[in-house]
This record gives C-alpha cells, structure tokens and sequence, in this order.
C-alpha cells in the first residue's frame, strides 16, 4: 500500500485499517494486494523419530501448508525419553512454546512466504550423581569450617539445584554442577584453626621492651611476629598455617638474647685508662693494652653477648692483675730479697685495680646468677 507514491504498510488479506493525519486534501492511495495462496509449511529433518510434529489451522486440520495472516499451531508430542525440547524456530526465528499434557504447542502467524520449522531436541542429561550430591550436601555439618570453603560450598549448592531443576540443562552443565560441589564438599575439612596458644604468644611478646635486646635478635624476630598477626586477623587460617605461626614465633621468641650489663667492664676499662705505661714493665702493659683494646671493642659491640663482655672483663683483669713495676721506680731502700715492691710514681689507681678485682669478680658472679634466675 503506498499514500502520496511513499509506502506505509503491508496489507494482508482480511480487513485492514490505515490513519490519515492530514484530511483536509486528497490523497492517492494504492492498495495492492497480494496473490491469495497458500504457503508451504516444511519441518526440518532432524527429528527423526524422536518427536511427532504436526500443524493445525485455526479450526484444528491438520495442514501442511496456509494463507498469508492464517494463525499456525504446531503441536510436538511423543517425545523421546532420552531427548528434551530446547527451542522451536520458525524460520530461524524462536517462537514461545509452553508444555501440554503428552508434549508442548505454540502458535505463529503465517507469512507471506514458506515458512521451515526446526524443532529442536537435545539429550536427555543424566542427573543421578548431581542428585546424589544434592542430598549429601543438605546433610553436610558447615560447623567450624572456613569462611570461605561455607561460601563456595552454598553457592555450590544452590547452582546445582538449579541445573537438577532445569529440565533443558544439558549434560556438560549437570556435569559442571557436580564437579563444582563436589569439590567445595572435599574442602570441609577445612577447619577453622584453634588461635589460643598463638594468640597468648603474641600478646606476650607485645608486652617485651625492645630496647632491652640484641638489635639483631629483636630485627630477626619482628618479620615472624608480623606473618603471626596476619594469622590471628585471617579467618580462614586452617590449623596447619596456625600451628606453623605459632611454630616459628615461640622459636623466634626463644632466640631473642638481651642486652648484656656491661658495666663492670666499663668500670674496669676505665680504671685500666688512668694507668700510666711508663710505671710498669713493657711486657706486661703490652699484655693490659691487648687486653684493653679488645674490651673496648666489646664495649662498642652492640651485638656482643654477656660471655663475651665476661671474657673481655675477665682477660683485662688478669691483665691487670699481672703488671710488673719498672726496676727504676722500685725504692732503692728495698733490700735485696725483698718480694715487696714499693711505687714512688704516686700510681694509687693500680692499687685501687688489684682491690676491687676480688669485688668485681664476685659481683660478676652474683649478676650471673641473677640474670640466671630471671
């Protein structure tokens, strides 16, 4: 039909209704009309006899062809029980089909042109294993385990609930469906691990003053004290990665080592520093000077253990306590055979030295044992 020479719609036989706009002119109006036919209907071949198919007209005959604007109905019966109807598709285009008591019907509107209805079926997929798995996972026990492995799980199972229901599922969906609860079911042992005892060692090792330990030791710790907090916060830490934390942090708790006293050996290095060389043979001040340099260096260690601080202490002391007097300061008036030596240089600190080496090894000893009982 054309207005005016342009088109504005194709008529089809029975009673058409067009809307002018304007009314106040003539218009040229043509209607041409199509040849009054019938058109073929033909069912694609890949049916076989797995379905039965037949199309009826408005009055219930079956028909194989019809007139443009006829209303078709397809009716699908007898269904294979190993296939399952995913779609109908009226040249290429799906229709909407709904089920009956023995199969499924839909209609269509018949075109000016043969029409070729495909009918198409799928196989039938096994659901048996997914039922199985279905009724075992409503039955699980979700107590204590991971976050995480509960909210795959419930996913898990509400995809394959639906795939059981979906009557056009196919089999590599049902098969997916399974796989994916089968394998969240596997994961239910993931326990939530106990976080008790690595918690307390935590807490314990926060209390501890840093200042008061062997840097190095205290460096060492910190990167295992941190892995073990990242557990505490994680909960979906199973008790293997719980215990593998608490593991390493109690063995990095013990290897901790404070820092020693080291003041005795202070106070000897500086009793050592108001010596005066000169006074004494050169052998054995070459013994305090060895001795006195390696203590110093101890003293700077800020990694030196309290046995080596004891060992620098005691080294110097010894030392120390070894000087010999030059034979020139030694007192004239001294007989011979006389052991005692007597100091003209007014070297009174020596003296002091050689009287508090007895108080300071036993103060070395009585801080021993106290850091021993601590």
């Amino acid at each position: 039909m054309t207005v005016d020479g342009e088109p504005v719609a194709d008529f089809v036989p029975g009673t058409n209704t067009i809307v002018l706009e304007n009314v106040d002119k003539a218009h040229d109006i043509v209607v041409i009309f199509g040849e009054d036919k019938a058109y073929d209907i033909s069912l694609s071949d890949n049916l076989g006899d797995n379905a039965k198919v037949e199309f009826t007209d408005s009055e219930g005959n079956v028909i194989d062809s019809s007139k443009a604007g006829k209303v078709v109905t397809i009716n699908i019966s007898d269904i294979s029980s190993k296939k399952v109807l995913t779609d109908v598709k009226v040249n290429g285009t799906s229709i909407t089909v709904s089920a009956t008591d023995n199969g499924y019907t839909g209609t269509f509107v018949m075109p000016d042109d043969s029409v070729e209805v495909e009918v198409v079926l799928i196989d039938k997929a096994n659901k048996t294993a997914l039922a199985i798995a279905i009724d075992m996972a409503e039955a699980a026990d979700l107590e204590n385990v991971v976050p995480a492995v509960v909210t795959e799980f419930n996913e898990a199972l509400e995809n394959a609930k639906a795939v059981y229901s979906n009557e056009k599922a196919t089999q590599e969906e049902v098969n997916n469906a399974f796989d994916r609860l089968a394998n969240a079911m596997h994961m239910l042992e993931f326990y939530k691990g106990d976080k008790t005892a690595l918690q307390k060692q935590v807490d314990q090792i926060n209390d501890l003053d840093g200042s008061k330990y062997i840097e190095s030791s205290w460096s060492d710790m910190l990167p295992v004290l941190d892995k073990a907090n990242d557990v505490l916060v994680d909960v979906n830490a199973m008790q293997g990665e719980v215990d593998e934390a608490f593991t390493e942090l109690v063995k990095a708790f013990l290897n901790l080592r404070l820092k020693p006293n080291k003041d005795l050996l202070q106070e000897l290095i500086n009793k050592a520093n108001n010596l005066n060389a000169a006074n004494y043979s050169a052998k054995t001040w070459a013994v305090v000077a060895d001795a006195l340099n390696e203590a110093k260096a101890v003293l700077e260690d800020p990694e030196a253990t309290q046995d080596q601080v004891d060992n620098a202490k005691d080294v110097l002391a010894k030392g120390l306590a070894g000087l010999v007097a030059n034979e020139e300061n030694i007192d004239s008036a001294v007989k011979a055979g006389d052991t005692t030596v007597s100091i003209k240089t007014g070297d009174d600190s020596l003296i002091g030295v050689f009287a508090g080496l007895g108080l300071l090894s036993m103060a070395t000893i009585v801080t021993s044992y106290k850091r021993k009982e601590d």
